[in-house]
């Protein structure tokens, strides 16, 4: 008998770290941490959690637990029941019975409150697994949004180049615009030089023909007044002649 006490205490004992420990994840699982240690943690308790043999096990146990809690609540219906009946007249019985009682109500919040945080545990375990699949798919988003931010960038960076060069074909276009007018206007008075240098060219030429008439008029007049001249001479020496034979 005190054998199997002891096999019976040892197994609440277990039962009890049990309890403990699964209570102690959830306080870990659930206390406010920064991000980066609350995802490492996080990832260390999916990971333990997806190996088969773990969850299996812990399907067994939550089997067990449940069992042993409703095995608990027979006995303490049993007991409370055995207690209240009024046969019962040894006060050895009594204490007895008491005492089952009270250990199957100790058994009993053992199992409820092992069960209620195996059922918690894997609670969060589906919740940190949507969670991390969120955090996966918001990595995923941001780093979209970082590679659509720098697309963005490089798009508006090629467009006020893009600008920028416009801005400098329109000045091009503009000085070859003032340029063209420049130079047609350089144009049109060289052509109106040429036109006035052809005129000028023209009146000298006819000047040149004017001057060449009047220096053979001139040379038809000298070869008049030199046969005037001679004329004259002789009509002078005529009239000395005269003179002279009239003195005589």
């Amino acid at each position: 008998v005190r054998a199997e006490d002891k096999t019976v205490t040892m197994i609440w004992t277990l039962i009890y770290g049990l309890v403990m420990a699964e209570g102690l994840v959830c306080l870990v699982l659930v206390l406010p941490m920064p991000r980066t240690l609350r995802r490492l943690l996080s990832r260390a308790f999916l990971a333990v959690f997806s190996f088969p043999v773990v969850r299996i096990f812990l399907y067994c146990l939550a089997s067990c637990l449940a069992i042993m809690f409703v095995d608990c609540q027979r006995t303490i219906y049993h007991e409370d029941h055995m207690l209240h009946n009024n046969d019962i007249t040894a006060l050895q019985d009594a204490s007895r019975r008491r005492l089952e009682l009270t250990r199957a109500q100790r058994n009993s919040y053992l199992c409820g409150s092992g069960l209620f945080l195996l059922l918690l545990l894997f609670r969060l375990d589906s919740l940190l697994r949507a969670m991390e699949s969120q955090f996966t798919n918001t990595d995923a988003l941001q780093r979209q949004s970082k590679n659509a931010n720098t697309t963005l960038e490089n798009f508006m960076q090629q467009i006020s180049d893009l600008k920028e060069e416009n801005k400098l074909l329109k000045k091009a276009a503009s000085d070859a615009d003032s340029k063209s007018v420049k130079a047609g206007a350089l144009a049109t008075q060289a052509e109106n030089s040429q036109k006035e240098y052809l005129r000028l060219l023209q009146e000298t030429e006819e000047q040149k023909k004017e001057m060449e008439n009047l220096s053979n008029d001139l040379a038809r007049a000298n070869a008049n007044n030199k046969e005037l001249y001679k004329e004259l001479e002789a009509t002078k020496a005529a009239l000395v002649q005269q003179g002279d034979k009239k003195s005589d």
